[in-house]
């Protein structure tokens, strides 16, 4: 008598997380590497998004949350940066000495 061949598995239903929503996301929280740092994590998020759509895959939420903050994160650097220029311009007019 012959045996079966064992069944294949069953599918576990989850889709393969997507890299670079995973990527995407360290990039995000990490943000060491002023204005970059942002950049990278909202382009690498935007192709995430597309990758998923197209192969199926998960992760992204992943890619969501890594698009929310690295636009956070471009705006409180952009703030920084701006902050700072102006504080250097008009800083200098309260560095005088005041006379009286």
């Amino acid at each position: 008598m012959t045996q079966a061949p064992p069944a294949a598995p069953a599918p576990s239903g989850q889709a393969k997380t997507n890299t670079l929503s995973i990527i995407a996301l360290i990039a995000s929280l990490v943000q060491c590497i002023p204005i970059v740092s942002p950049i990278v994590a909202v382009i690498l998020g935007h192709i995430a998004m597309k990758q998923i759509k197209e192969r199926s895959e998960g992760g992204r939420t992943l890619a969501i949350i890594a698009l929310i903050l690295g636009y956070l994160g471009l705006v409180v650097w952009i703030v920084l940066l701006v902050t700072g220029v102006l504080g250097a311009i008009f800083g200098e007019w309260q560095t005088e000495p005041a006379s009286y």
